[in-house]
């Protein structure tokens, strides 16, 4: 075999050669297969380019990248007897398994088993290690950090290969070891550098099985000489043969000389470039900024035109679709992410759910079905009659209490289980449910597991492993961007400094974004990753070629690990590499007091002698036309605000306004005009209210609830005679034990124990039932008869001029009633009673405040039914006296308050009142977005508006 290795002095001249290679491989070709290996297909593609407007035909040269290599020999030695049959495990794989792995491991050292049970909760953290290991062929022990996990570790590798799996650098090095057979008769390798030592092991195996070898090196500069001179000395160490400088190429000393004009090494062309700088607002007029600066680049005649990104982002997108509008051809190689058909609201709600069991998150899968209201319904029942948000106990509940069997069909994967047992929970269920798509990809995934019974996980493991193996996230290009030879190339950093060009655009030079933060290292520091690779870095003396950059070039004695420092380096030496083009720009945005990267900052300095400041950067913003969306009237917009903020002016058209009569609403509808009107406005006039599945149930509204159902049980004869204060009682512990043993008999089926705080919560209910009950006493003097819950619908109100609806808790009368009495009140005198078992109320805020308005308006539906005097009273658990009660002479105080709700009402002219949210009591979301208005505007638009004054609760 035939080697050699040139040194180019810059990427144009490495990439020149590469053209001239090609065009000679080009007169045999049909005789010889001949490979070039490079990093990215978009650098196969420009070449294809420059090769195609030569009219060249590239028959029979093939354009690999390492996975594209990998593949095919490992797939040329699976076929070799003896060769280990092991597949390529991915990343949610190896989690799997290092989370399986660490769930079963034992530890008996206390810091140990902290150190397994992180890496159990976020195997990320030491994978990462690994990563780095593995790529340089380390063990584990060879670190202090990881020596007291390393038996973890030795358990993860032994269990890889049981599952019949290997990481790439393993599958790499098992290919170096083995003598391969001569497939390809040429073979050129062209831009890797320093930051690819993991696929040293996988070039090196390549290099062995072609007849002609040529590498070709970038010259190292200062940012990255150490990494790439010892990466280029260590080829020659193991070839045992020195570069050869390509025609015009520079040693080391005279390109230093050129990076000192640069600060921090950022390197300086042969020709000086030319550099620009462009700064927008905002991420949309940047983006529209690059599209015309790329435009006026072509329009010019520009021969190679980069936008260069850090990487997939919104500034990516928006110039892609600038470029759209502008109709240029070009080349996304970024391209615009979407999910696939299988990546479903009800698939994502689904996972939640599974992951998360509690009624709530129930509720929101279910809302995503069709035809379950009643079922969200019984749930939210059951949760508010348990206080829990147990799916087990909830479920038990309902099955008891409604023999629903639809909840069955619903599958519950357990806490812990065999992979395999996992696997075919959820097929089962996605086969019921009829998701093929996900049911294939999971029959397809397992199969990669020779042994998934060994495999013990907890669920939240294998829920994100299954989250991670069916997104399926894809990337796709628009028709205009669909250009592989087009002059305008979209690129990422790394793609884009592999190749010259005329003009280069760095897009969005933003800090957290040029440079890109790098990914931490996990278990191992990166100070320690930096020193071992200092340790590893010798001078190779005993090389019988003096090499490139003097005697004793730098050789690595074993493969660097590429932590945090060495790619912070990588991205330095591809900046470095895109500032040597005749024309660059420079671009960042200010929006959110973003600031512009220190590499800005620094291709400033150099142009300016000066470092930017903000003035400089607001000065440079190029003065344009607001833009707004076709579809927002920006004149209505500031009129809404400026009407809503106005304290002069009572609610208009912009504040809940609908110059419609209401339609009926119920009593308590009515009372809650005065504390929030715009929710009761949205409820009636645009249907709009809070999900049942975003509604939040307190323990206080259960206690209600149980109190007003047991009370409901104080008239169980047919008669209506009102019963003595013992039965009453025993009505009361008769219904509050049924509750009771149902709760009970739930919680036995779920396999819980009933909670302190639900028998807290019971026990208060049944203390307030008994304590209204004993209040009730008072009355049945007078009424001997008695109606519990009755209701009225559509009841027309004079004071309201308006229809109402709602329900009477208690009604007692003085003469018994017959059968077709019912629904009147003819003739007859009553006594409304009105249990509450929140706050108490105070006699003397009963008409200052509302409270009383939903008392006079039971008082005002009895009337209109015919009662001939209706007094009404509230009962509650913290009087101690005697009851709170309105008497009917009192009605004639409520005119003024039913003057303006019924105003309210026949105008629907609501307004606005209260707060938007709360940050200390249960209250349901607004259904809306809603422009939040101070309150003392608001208090004194409702005076304007409604005129009688309300003091707000």
């Amino acid at each position: 075999m035939s080697a050699t290795l040139y040194l180019s002095a810059n990427v144009e001249q490495s990439f020149s050669y590469v053209v001239r290679w090609l065009n000679q491989a080009m007169r045999h070709s049909a005789q010889d297969k001949k490979v070039v290996v490079l990093p990215h297909q978009e650098v196969a593609i420009r070449l294809r380019k420059i090769l195609a407007t030569e009219g060249g035909a590239f028959i029979n040269i093939h354009f690999w990248t390492p996975e594209q290599l990998r593949s095919r020999f490992l797939q040329g030695e699976s076929r070799t007897v003896g060769f280990p049959q092991r597949t390529i495990a991915s990343r949610e794989e190896l989690h799997l398994i290092l989370a399986s792995v660490a769930g079963t491991f034992s530890a008996s050292d206390k810091h140990v088993a902290l150190l397994v049970r992180a890496v159990e909760e976020n195997p990320a953290w030491l994978l990462r290690a690994l990563d780095m290991l593995d790529g340089a062929g380390l063990q584990a022990e060879m670190f202090e950090s990881l020596r007291e996990i390393r038996s973890l570790v030795q358990d993860f590798s032994a269990m890889l290969e049981e599952q019949g799996l290997q990481t790439f650098s393993a599958a790499d090095r098992l290919l170096a070891s083995r003598k391969l057979a001569t497939q390809f008769e040429s073979l050129l390798i062209f831009g890797f550098h320093g930051g690819h030592w993991p696929l040293f092991p996988l070039l090196m195996a390549a290099s062995r099985q072609t007849n002609h070898l040529e590498v070709v090196f970038d010259a190292p500069q200062d940012t990255s000489f150490d990494l790439d001179s010892s990466w280029i000395g260590t080829w020659e160490t193991v070839l045992n043969i020195g570069t050869v400088p390509l025609r015009n190429s520079v040693t080391h000393e005279a390109a230093s000389d050129r990076l000192q004009l640069y600060p921090e090494g950022l390197g300086e062309p042969d020709v000086q470039p030319c550099v620009e700088f462009l700064v927008e607002e905002s991420i949309l007029d940047l983006a529209q900024t690059i599209a015309l600066k790329a435009a006026e680049f072509i329009g010019a005649g520009s021969e190679s035109v980069a936008v260069v990104f850090p990487g997939y982002g919104s500034l990516s997108r928006e110039v892609a679709l600038a470029l759209n509008e502008l109709e240029i051809p070009h080349f996304d190689a970024i391209g615009h992410k979407y999910l696939g058909s299988s990546e479903t609201p009800l698939w994502r709600r689904w996972c939640a759910f599974q992951k998360n069991r509690t009624v709530s998150q129930f509720v929101k899968f279910l809302a995503a079905l069709s035809d379950y209201n009643d079922l969200i319904e019984l749930l939210q029942v059951a949760s508010a009659e348990t206080l829990s948000q147990d799916i087990s106990i909830c479920t038990a509940f309902i099955r008891r209490w409604k023999k629903e069997k639809r909840l069955d069909a619903y599958m519950l994967l357990p806490e812990s289980a065999a992979f395999a047992e996992f696997c075919d929970l959820v097929e089962k269920e996605f086969h019921r449910m009829s998701w093929w798509e996900q049911l294939e990809c999971v029959q397809v995934r397992r199969k990669r597991f020779q042994q998934p019974g060994t495999l013990f996980l907890k669920r939240g493991v294998f829920l994100r492993w299954l989250e991670a193996a069916l997104r399926n996230e894809r990337r796709r290009r628009d028709p205009l961007g669909s250009h592989p030879y087009a002059t305008l190339q979209l690129l990422r950093r790394d793609q884009a400094a592999l190749c010259p060009w005329t003009h280069v655009i760095l897009a969005g030079m933003n800090a957290g974004e040029w440079p890109e933060p790098t990914e931490e290292s996990g278990a191992i520091p990166s100070d320690i990753i930096a020193d071992f690779n200092r340790q590893i870095a010798s001078a190779n003396r005993s090389s019988q070629v003096e090499g490139p950059f003097g005697e004793g070039h730098l050789t690595a004695t074993q493969l660097p690990c590429l932590g945090p420092y060495e790619k912070s380096i990588s991205q330095k030496r591809d900046f470095q590499a895109l500032c040597q083009v005749p024309l660059l720009v420079a671009t960042t945005w200010l929006e959110n007091d973003a600031r512009p990267s220190i590499w800005f900052s620094q291709l400033f300095q150099q142009r300016h002698g000066r470092l930017p400041s903000r003035q400089d950067l607001r000065h440079m913003v190029s003065p344009k036309k607001k833009r707004e969306p076709p579809w927002v009237k920006i004149e209505e917009v500031a009129a809404m605000r400026k009407a809503r903020l106005d304290p002069t002016a009572p609610f208009g058209a912009w504040e809940f306004r609908a110059n419609l009569p209401s339609p009926p609403l119920a009593v308590v509808d009515i009372e809650r005009l005065l504390t929030e009107p715009a929710k009761v406005w949205m409820k009636v006039f645009l249907g709009v209210q809070c999900p049942k599945n975003q509604q939040q149930f307190s323990g206080t509204s259960t206690v209600g609830t149980w109190t007003h159902r047991w009370l409901r049980n104080v008239c169980l004869s047919g008669s209506g005679h009102f019963p003595d204060q013992t039965i009453r009682r025993q009505n009361i512990f008769s219904a509050s034990e049924a509750t009771r043993i149902m709760m009970e008999k739930a919680c036995g089926d779920s396999g819980k124990t009933v909670t302190p705080r639900w028998i807290f919560m019971w026990r208060q209910a049944r203390s307030f039932a008994l304590q209204l009950s004993d209040q009730l006493e008072a009355f049945r003097g007078r009424f001997p008869f008695v109606a519990t819950e009755t209701s009225f619908q559509n009841v027309f109100v004079p004071p309201l001029e308006s229809l109402i609806k709602g329900r009477w808790d208690l009604v007692l009368y003085g003469e018994e009633r017959t059968p077709d009495q019912c629904g009147s009140f003819a003739g007859t005198s009553v006594f409304l009673i009105d249990y509450k078992t929140g706050k108490e109320p105070q006699l003397a805020s009963i008409l200052r405040d509302g409270t009383g308005i939903q008392l006079a308006l039971y008082a005002y539906a009895a009337l209109a039914w015919g009662a001939q005097r209706v007094d009404a009273a509230w009962l509650t658990p913290y009087a101690t006296t005697q009851a709170i009660q309105l008497p009917f002479e009192e009605l004639e105080k409520f005119q003024p308050i039913f003057a303006t709700l019924g105003r309210m009402l026949r105008t629907g002219t609501f307004g606005m009142r209260g707060e938007l949210r709360s940050e200390f009591a249960f209250r349901s979301p607004m259904p809306l977005a809603t422009f939040a208005i101070p309150q003392d505007i608001l208090e004194t638009k409702w005076q304007l508006t409604h005129e009688f004054e309300f003091t707000r609760r």
